[in-house]
C-alpha cells in the first residue's frame, strides 16, 4: 500500500508492504496414533516399522502387526508365523519399505543358528503373513559367530545388513556389512541370488567401525550408504564414518573407502534413572541406532539422517546429524535434544521425504525431519517424545507422544549390568512414500505400564505419524 503525508509546506509519499505468513508451530503435529504390539515374556521390545502406500507394518520382539493408515488392524501374530522360523530363536527384527520394488522387506536374527530369517511381500499391499516370500539365509556365519544387532536396508539391487559380530556370543571380533542380491519376484524363487561380506569394517583412521547402519532409502535410487561411529569405550571421538555401496561390472556389491565426517566430540551416555525405583534404564552406547537417506531439495542431493545417544544434558542427550553425500560426504547440519533435568535416549530420526516427489528444487518434501526419542528422570517415568526441524528453521521444542504410567522393572534388570534394565535397543522412524500425505514421518517407540511383581515385563509399544 502507499502512504502519503501532507502538511502546509510539503507532501511525502512512501510505499509499504506487509507480508502475512502462517504462524510457526511449537513442534511436530501428531496424526494417527495408536497402541502397538506387545509381548509379556521378554525384554526389550526393539520396535520398528515401515509405512507403504496402503499400510504400516510394525515388528517387535517377537510379534508383527499390519495396520491400515487409519490404525485399523489388518493382521497380527507372532514372528514365527511371519518368518516360518521357530519363534523362540528370533531377535532384533527389521522391516523396511522399498520404493524401488514397491515391496516390504523383513529380516530377523535367528540367534540359535546365526542365520537370518528374511522375506519380502509379494505385492505393495500385503494383508497377512501368507502374502510374503520366506527364506533362510544361513551362508554368512556358522554357529560360532553371532551377527548381533543386524540392521537392514535395501537398494535398487541389494539387501544390505550391518551387524556387530561376536565369537561365542561373547567376544567382539568386528563389524560387518553382509549383502545379497535383492529379490522381487512375487512367485518366490527357490533360492536367493549371490552375496558376500564386507568384513571387519574400518574407520578412516584404521580403527574398527562400530555398528554399521545401512541407511534406509526414501527414494528409488541405485546407490546405498553405510554410516557408523567410533567405538569410544571410556574415551571419546569426534567423527562418524560413511561408506558408499555401488554395483560393479560383475553385478556384485562394491564398497568404497571410508570417509570421516567431523562432528562434535561425543562420549558414552549415562544410564537413565526413573521414578519409583533405583533401577536404571539402559541408554545404550554411542552407536547409531537408525539411518535414513533421502533427497533434500535444500541441498540438491541425497542426505543421510542419523542419531545416537551421547553424554550430555542430565547425563544422556540425543544428537542428530544430516550428512550431505554430494562429492565427499560432509556434515550439513546437526542438533541435539538435551535437557538439564531429563535423560534423553533411544532416538530415531527420519526426513519427511516422499519417494514420489520431484528430485529437484521444486520438491515439497525432504528438507524437514522428525525425531522420536525416550526421556526419563528420577522424578518421572519414561516417556516417548519427539521434535522436528523444518528446513533452515530452528529445531522445535519437545512434544509428548506417550507417557509411561509406571517404572520399567523386570527380569532383564541386572542381567548384563547391575541395577540396569534393558530398554528399547532402538525405535523406528520411516518417511511416508506418498507426497499426497503432506510430508509425514511414521514412528514406533516404547513406553511402560505399572510394574507388577518386579519380574514380568509390562512394556508396551506405540505407533504414530507426525508432520514436522
Amino acid at each position: 500500500m502507499t502512504i502519503s503525508g501532507v502538511s502546509s509546506t510539503a507532501t511525502h509519499t512512501a510505499g509499504v508492504s506487509l507480508t502475512v505468513s502462517s504462524a510457526s508451530t511449537s513442534g511436530p503435529t501428531v496424526g494417527v496414533s495408536w497402541g502397538g504390539q506387545a509381548e509379556a515374556d521378554l525384554a526389550p521390545p526393539d520396535p520398528t516399522g515401515a509405512i507403504g502406500p496402503n499400510s504400516y507394518i510394525e515388528l517387535i520382539n517377537l510379534r508383527y502387526g499390519i495396520y491400515g493408515r487409519d490404525a485399523s488392524v489388518i493382521d497380527a501374530g507372532d514372528l514365527g508365523a511371519l518368518t516360518l522360523f521357530p519363534v523362540g530363536e528370533l531377535s532384533d527384527p527389521q522391516i523396511v519399505w522399498d520404493p524401488t520394488a514397491q515391496r516390504y522387506y523383513y529380516l530377523v536374527l535367528d540367534f540359535y543358528t546365526s542365520a537370518y530369517a528374511f522375506g519380502y511381500s509379494k505385492s505393495a499391499d500385503p494383508r497377512s503373513a501368507a502374502d510374503f516370500c520366506h527364506y533362510y539365509v544361513g551362508a554368512f556365519y556358522d554357529s560360532l559367530y553371532l551377527p548381533d544387532y543386524p540392521k537392514m536396508a535395501v537398494t535398487q539391487d541389494f539387501v544390505l545388513v550391518g551387524t556387530n559380530v561376536f565369537l561365542l556370543a561373547a567376544f567382539y571380533t568386528g563389524s560387518d556389512v553382509d549383502w545379497f542380491q535383492k529379490p522381487t519376484d512375487p512367485v518366490c524363487p527357490d533360492q536367493l541370488g549371490a552375496g558376500g561380506i564386507f568384513s571387519n569394517l574400518k574407520n578412516a583412521n584404521g580403527s574398527q567401525m562400530s555398528t554399521p547402519e545401512p541407511a534406509v532409502s526414501a527414494d528409488a535410487t541405485s546407490g546405498g550408504w553405510i554410516v557408523g561411529s567410533a567405538d569410544v569405550g571410556t574415551g571419546s571421538a569426534n567423527y562418524l564414518t560413511v561408506l558408499k555401496v555401488t554395483m560393479d561390472a560383475q553385478g556384485s556389491a562394491s564398497i568404497g573407502a571410508p570417509t570421516a565426517v567431523t562432528v562434535g566430540s561425543y562420549q558414552m551416555p549415562a544410564n537413565a534413572p526413573q521414578n519409583g525405583t533405583t533401577q536404571l534404564l539402559d541408554t545404550m552406547d554411542t552407536r547409531l541406532t537408525h539411518a535414513v537417506a533421502g533427497y533434500d531439495p535444500r541441498l540438491g542431493t541425497t542426505a543421510i539422517w542419523t542419531a545416537h545417544a551421547v553424554f550430555g544434558g542430565a547425563g544422556s542427550e540425543d544428537r542428530w546429524y544430516e550428512i550431505s553425500t554430494a562429492g565427499t560426504p560432509a556434515l550439513s547440519q546437526s542438533g541435539k535434544v538435551s535437557d538439564a533435568a531429563l535423560y534423553v535416549f533411544n532416538g530415531a530420526i527420519s526426513p519427511d521425504r516422499a519417494s514420489d516427489d520431484a528430485a529437484d528444487a521444486s520438491a515439497l518434501t525432504g528438507r524437514n525431519m522428525v525425531m522420536g526419542f525416550n526421556t526419563s528422570s528420577s522424578g518421572t517415568y519414561a516417556a516417548i517424545q519427539m521434535v522436528s526441524k523444518r528446513g533452515s528453521d530452528a529445531q522445535s521444542g519437545s512434544v509428548l507422544v506417550k507417557q509411561s504410567v509406571g517404572p520399567d522393572v523386570d527380569f532383564s534388570c541386572g542381567s548384563s549390568v547391575p541395577n540396569v534394565c534393558r530398554w528399547g535397543d532402538y525405535g523406528g522412524a520411516t518417511p511416508d512414500p506418498l507426497k499426497s500425505a503432506g510430508g509425514q514421518v511414521w514412528s514406533s517407540g516404547e513406553w511402560n505400564n505399572p510394574a507388577t511383581d518386579g519380574s514380568q515385563p509390562v512394556w508396551q509399544t506405540w505407533n504414530w505419524s507426525a508432520r514436522p
